[in-house]
């Protein structure tokens, strides 16, 4: 079906329409950048070292790893709602949170889950690690807000080939961000260059009179 369409679309000239051919161009663009930050991120594979230097100091992706089970209460995130969050970030239950919900008419819904230790950021994982009893934590996930409480946990470690695969990975994605930055701050430094020095050296500069 694609290249049926693609034909069709070749023969109405749709490539040649300036919004069109605008995308393609982008498009073209955005493979490009994504293929140079994906070779240039390869060419730093790590080696065996480096994996299991990573691996040691991320205990919490790996051999430290944790399966928390959370009940919690999500909501629609809104002008309305941001208010509701900000004034309630020091509540101690669930059953608060739930109550002055339901007397504000927000829509919500309140059940179980589970968070894996190996995907928070490594302070919100402290401050799980950190947590007392009445403790209840604020978590944004999409368009949602979440208030959750931890009502248990039990070690999922994460050990062998399998998390050496994983570090791997997510060494690689480190990588194309590193990449990626260090594009953002020499683009930076070209338009800043261009754009505040250009017109220093002008043709017969340093010609005397």
């Amino acid at each position: 079906m694609r290249k049926y369409l693609l034909r069709q679309a070749m023969a109405a000239k749709l490539d040649r329409e300036p919004s069109v051919l605008l995308d393609l161009l982008r498009a073209r663009e955005q493979v490009l950048e994504n293929a140079y930050l994906q070779r240039t991120a390869a060419a730093k594979t790590p080696g065996k070292v480096d994996v299991d230097k990573y691996i040691a100091s991320n205990r919490a992706k790996f051999a430290g790893r944790k399966l928390f089970s959370v009940e919690q209460i999500a909501f629609p995130i809104g002008p309305t709602t941001q208010s509701f969050v900000d004034a309630n970030k020091d509540a101690k239950s669930l059953d608060e949170i739930d109550q002055k919900l339901t007397a504000a008419g927000v829509p919500h819904g309140r059940q179980m889950g589970a968070l894996n230790s190996g995907d928070l950021p490594p302070e919100f994982y402290g401050l799980i690690e950190a947590k007392k009893t009445d403790d209840v934590f604020f978590v944004r996930a999409g368009q949602n807000g979440v208030f959750f409480k931890v009502k248990g946990e039990e070690p999922r470690p994460l050990e062998g080939e399998a998390a050496a695969n994983l570090a791997r990975q997510l060494m690689r994605a480190d990588a194309i961000k590193a990449e990626l930055g260090v594009a953002r701050y020499s683009a930076n430094l070209e338009a800043k260059y261009e754009g505040e020095y250009a017109n220093i050296m002008q043709p017969g500069d340093g010609k005397k009179n």
